[in-house]
């Protein structure tokens, strides 16, 4: 167990206590790519205002109802309607979101079909990985039996995150956390020997990742984030921007390294220097270094960290593959700094250089009161019917109607409608994935011709 013998140092115990009174750790298991990776954003993230998107107050949502789900072991449709106030959003619960969490509750009962304990949304104490004591998370699922533990874990976003990524070869850090939550608790009782991490994404086509990982393997990473968590511990830890790691900092919309990072690492991509494969992570910068940035981003004669954009074809295969990585990396970190400026601009009295506050463009639509435009319009001259149009629902919709009406269940529902010939799923076009999505490759147009025989 840890000694926690750093116990105050970078924070006080005010300031350790205002974050524990929300409900989250300092050290918290779903910020552990971020935070084990870049050291440097520990501290700030722990000490920044905790905000909720709507997409984090949904997801939110799409738990609790899975938790009901696997707790009462029924399907709540009794909740479909109802509008839950979530941390400042009104998320409704409707049929598609039931039909969403399906996947992950039909997968919880795959897991669970030979064990010997299982649990849904418990604590799991993980303080033997931190510096300081009484830090854990909240894990979704577990289901274990002797030598063996599964761990759970629903996505709602639309956002792909797996249980290993391949090209790195690394684990997902939240999910071995969790992991070692619950092998810390049990592993006397059931002497684990695997343990199999899985992901439920149903709002993505992959749907699921799973990974499994042994005893040694799983001890050998808590030792890893033993450390790693150790040397975050500090007001002056250096920050290293990662693609996965800056996903969710708080603080990512002012952070001087992230202007360092795309410096030097984007345009070495453009130049074609050093470009390789694996995870795509600078190096680490100081607070020195960092104080630096920041002047040279005032400087307006400072050279600007993005070259001149060549023509894609211009660049070599390893250069576009490793470029496309940064794609959602910098429409995120350019999202924060838009919100970021125009809270600025909207709130502060200083002015904003090259920037004004205006209102944006917006479409025409029909007022609320239905009945009133309905009967202005009759009273023109239009039949009832002329003011409204129908089309066939969707699948989706179909099989919630079906449900709704005749009682069967959404997945009889949708098997009807597949085996009379009703649905089809046509080829989806080409796209490009990373190489951990489970979708299994398709051959390349060129490849038709190498099976062939000749005549």
């Amino acid at each position: 167990m840890s000694e926690h013998a750093l116990t105050l140092a970078p924070m006080t115990a005010d300031e350790i206590a205002r974050k524990m009174a929300g409900g989250h750790s300092v050290f918290s298991p779903s910020g552990a790519e971020m935070t084990m990776t870049c050291l440097g954003a520990l501290i700030p993230n722990a000490l920044a205002e905790d905000e909720t998107t709507f997409e984090a107050a949904e997801g939110t949502v799409a738990h609790s109802v899975g938790e009901t789900w696997l707790k009462t072991g029924e399907r709540p449709d009794h909740l479909v309607g109802r509008t839950v106030e979530m941390r400042g959003h009104e998320i409704e619960i409707t049929e598609e979101m039931l039909g969403f969490v399906q996947d992950y509750i039909d997968l919880c009962d795959e897991v669970s079909k030979d064990a010997e304990h299982c649990s849904a949304e418990n604590h799991v104490d993980i303080s033997d990985l931190t510096p300081i004591p009484d830090q854990g998370g909240t894990m979704d699922y577990c289901a274990f039996r002797w030598q063996h533990l599964d761990i759970v874990d629903l996505k709602y976003g639309k956002e792909a995150v797996f249980a290993f990524y391949k090209d790195e070869q690394k684990v997902n850090k939240q999910l071995a956390i969790y992991a070692w939550g619950i092998f810390k608790a049990w592993d006397w009782l059931y002497n684990f020997q695997t343990i199999t991490l899985h992901i439920s994404q149903p709002r993505l086509p992959h749907l699921r990742s799973s990974h499994t990982m042994t005893r040694d393997e799983l001890i050998a990473f808590a030792d890893f984030a033993r450390g790693r968590w150790a040397l975050a511990w500090d007001r002056n830890a250096p920050r290293t921007p990662s693609i996965r790691g800056c996903r969710w900092c708080k603080i990512r919309q002012t952070c001087p390294a992230l202007y360092l990072f795309m410096e030097q690492d984007i345009s070495d991509v453009f130049d074609d220097v050093d470009v390789i494969e694996g995870e795509v992570i600078s190096r680490s910068w100081t607070h020195e270094e960092m104080d630096e940035a920041n002047d040279k981003i005032l400087d307006e004669l400072a050279i600007s960290p993005f070259p001149n954009l060549p023509k894609p074809p211009e660049l070599s295969t390893a250069a576009l593959a490793k470029l496309l990585r940064y794609r959602r990396f910098m429409e995120n970190f350019f999202n924060a700094v838009y919100e970021e400026l125009l809270e600025r601009a909207n709130s502060e009295l200083e002015e904003i250089p090259y920037w004004k506050l205006v209102e944006s463009r917006t479409r025409r639509k029909i007022v609320d009161d239905e009945d009133f435009v309905v009967e202005e319009l009759v009273d023109l001259g239009l039949e009832e019917k002329d003011c409204f149009e129908t089309k066939l629902k969707s699948p989706a919709a179909l099989e919630r109607t079906i449900h709704a009406k005749l009682k069967m269940s959404i997945k009889k529902a949708g098997a009807f409608l597949e085996e009379r010939g009703l649905t089809v799923r046509p080829p989806g076009k080409k796209t490009l994935a990373e190489t951990s999505d489970n979708r299994p490759a398709l051959p390349k147009d060129g490849d038709v011709f190498d099976d062939v025989e000749p005549f």
